[in-house]
């Protein structure tokens, strides 16, 4: 059971309560003179309710906090702020320029490492073409080479007549 914020009388769970968003403290509706139809509209729409003293709290909280001073600006004021303000612009501006020259030179650098990377691929590309050639030529050669082995043995074969039952003899000339 909680306490009415406004009456300080106990809240019992039948009658009707309304808490505020920012104390958190439970107030009867009747002490707010606020209907049954009134708190389920604010509770159906998740709306937001304040206390009269949280609210008033929160008004004052979104004015201005400080006042201008009229009257109390001078020229040199304004002077010295513009002066300020133009060093630190120059400030940033050299800062800037530092790593402007900066990331220019590492591209630069990483721009000269490409083409040299480029080139050297471009060399590697004409070594191995040049290794696919001289593959494709030796391949050739062999194919040839293992075609007139092959009709040479053909040819020494031609000649040669196997007779079966035939006993040789020692110091015989085939």
């Amino acid at each position: 059971m909680s306490m009415c914020g406004m009456c300080l009388k106990t809240i019992t769970v039948k009658q009707i309560r309304l808490s505020c968003k920012d104390c958190v403290k439970d107030f009867h509706a009747s002490c707010l003179k606020m209907s049954k139809a009134d708190v389920e509209c604010v509770t159906a729409d998740n709306l937001v309710w304040r206390c009269q003293p949280c609210a008033s709290e929160r008004r004052k909280s979104m004015r201005f906090e400080s006042q201008a001073t009229e009257g109390k600006l001078t020229i040199e004021d304004v002077m010295k702020k513009i002066i300020e303000v133009a060093e630190s612009q120059k400030e940033m501006e050299k800062n800037f320029n530092k790593s402007y020259e900066t990331l220019y030179s590492k591209i630069d650098e990483s721009t000269e490492a490409v083409k040299i990377q480029t080139e050297e691929v471009e060399k590697c590309l004409a070594i191995v073409d040049g290794l696919v050639n001289e593959n494709k030529i030796l391949r050739e050669k062999i194919s040839s080479l293992e075609a007139r082995i092959e009709e040479q043995e053909q040819y020494s074969r031609r000649n040669t007549v196997e007779i079966h039952g035939i006993p040789q003899e020692k110091n015989e000339d085939v």
